[in-house]
């Protein structure tokens, strides 16, 4: 039901960009229950004490989990968020398969089964978007996180029509912001000056289009409060892209490090030569633009960093 009394159900968002999206909802009136899933035990404390939160364990490449979730939290929207990571890899390659294509899979297949169908919000990767033009791979084949990003939005779209239920596949660029892991370019180099260390970077060529987490979520509500079924991908970025090596030079200015960035001898390592988001489609449908620009949104990060980096890393 759009308007009041909305059930939502988030499927791996007991991270990152999940932890934002779950503090906006829940001061939103017209949402009425949100369930959010957790694969492993770490998950942020505090929202499981809420009346209005339901956290389940969910293991996506399971679907008697996905089928108990969705019995138990009656959504009217799904929002699947549970996703392998690009770097450092996961010490299972298959996860990308079993996580990314056939978790997803497990979703639809399950979806498949009820009389009513909530609307779908797939959360894919820019990654989705890579071709070998802007990677660095020659004839050799992508990568098999790329590939399974490639998969999982075909599988998506094509479900979509040939199982009938009302779907929209969302692209994230380079999202970033508090709460982002630690291993992630911002979190670690700004974690590494704080210890009186300095990163070294492997690939300072390397071109992204950052997006602040706070943008992000404004994007989701969009689409959330939207009640349509949207048949362009939405991408979502700032459509600015930047290299890794200059926001490092940003990192360094606002901490005040007076030294040149140590880059590796053997550097560009990295596959990912560039991505850029296209937001024609989300001006268009959800008038929907970044409205915090990379220095703010960098300054904003490396303050909550230095405030909380003891505590939540």
């Amino acid at each position: 039901m759009i308007g009041s009394n909305m059930r939502i159900l988030i499927i791996g968002a007991s991270s990152f960009i999940g932890s934002h999206l779950i503090q906006k909802l829940e001061d939103l009136n017209e949402i009425n229950q949100i369930t959010f899933t957790y694969f492993s035990n770490k998950y942020f404390p505090g929202q499981e004490n809420n009346a209005k939160l339901l956290s389940l364990k969910c293991d996506v490449r399971n679907i008697q989990d996905i089928e108990l979730v969705i019995d138990k939290s009656h959504p009217d929207v799904i929002i699947f968020m549970a996703s392998t990571r690009y770097f450092p890899p996961p010490l299972n390659i298959n996860d990308h398969e079993d996580i990314n294509i056939k978790g997803l899979k497990n979703l639809i297949d399950s979806l498949d089964k009820l009389e009513k169908k909530p609307r779908l919000i797939f959360a894919n990767s820019g990654a989705a978007k890579l071709t070998k033009k802007n990677m660095k791979i020659n004839n050799s084949e992508l990568d098999n996180y790329t590939l399974s990003k490639i998969k999982a939005s075909k599988l998506f779209n094509s479900n979509k029509t040939t199982k009938n239920f009302n779907g929209t596949e969302v692209r994230l660029f380079t999202p970033y912001g508090p709460k982002d892991h630690e291993y992630r370019l911002i979190q670690s180099s700004v974690i590494k000056i704080i210890k009186g260390e300095y990163p070294i970077l492997r690939n300072p060529n390397s071109v992204r289009d950052y997006i602040y987490v706070e943008d992000v979520v404004d994007a989701f509500i969009k689409i959330i409060f939207s009640n349509q079924n949207y048949e362009n991908i939405i991408e979502i970025g700032s459509s600015n892209p930047t290299s890794t090596k200059a926001i490092t030079e940003k990192i360094y200015s606002m901490m005040d490090v007076n030294r040149e960035i140590e880059i590796y001898e053997s550097s560009d390592e990295e596959q990912i030569l560039y991505m850029k988001a296209d937001l024609s489609d989300a001006k268009e449908y959800l008038d929907w633009a970044p409205k915090i620009n990379l220095d703010e949104g960098i300054y904003n990060t490396v303050k909550w960093i230095k405030e909380n980096y003891k505590v939540f890393y």
